[in-house]
């Protein structure tokens, strides 16, 4: 008789659990930030950083600056989603089936994802809700590559990422 896995081994199972929770995560801040901005509010730390509230930064320019942070913040939040939608898709269709470039993106879209946090502190500017979310979903997307990265087919090196694969005849 085989063992059970348990809840934990479930959730690792070959990676795409933790994978896809991640794109949903991503998903999620996305339409926070979008909502968030549409409301016409400040994060506290941005508040903190400025030392001014949005309605005493709208009377700068006219409202442009605190329009361009907003118009920035929203085009993130969209950026974040359409991540997250993939992350979704890798996981759930080549990753699920072993196929190694799809693990690469993964790499190379993470690191520089979750390495971009990093610029932050070279501004001396720490954004700390960036921090918490990185901190926690980044060892669930460590999770996902470790656990997935078992079960790729060969080859698994990033020279899969030029592998042309069959196409489906339409």
């Amino acid at each position: 008789m085989k063992a059970e896995k348990g809840l934990y081994g479930i959730f690792v199972s070959k990676g795409i659990i933790p994978l896809s929770l991640t794109g949903l995560i991503l998903i999620g801040v996305g339409l926070f930030l979008i909502v968030q901005s549409l409301v016409g509010e400040l994060l506290p730390h941005d508040i903190a950083n400025l030392q001014m509230t949005a309605g005493q930064l709208s009377v700068f320019n006219s409202g442009t600056i605190l329009k361009f942070m907003f118009h920035d913040r929203i085009a993130f939040g969209g950026s974040l989603i359409a991540l997250g939608i993939v992350y979704i898709w890798l996981a759930a269709f080549p990753l699920k089936k072993g196929q190694a470039w799809a693990w690469w993106l993964f790499v190379i879209s993470g690191t520089t994802g979750f390495g971009s946090f990093l610029t932050y502190m070279g501004y001396g500017y720490l954004d700390t809700w960036h921090c918490i979310g990185t901190l926690l979903l980044l060892p669930v997307f460590i999770l996902g590559l470790v656990y997935s990265y078992k079960e790729l087919q060969t080859p698994k090196g990033i020279r899969a990422l030029f592998v042309q694969h069959n196409k489906p005849n339409l």
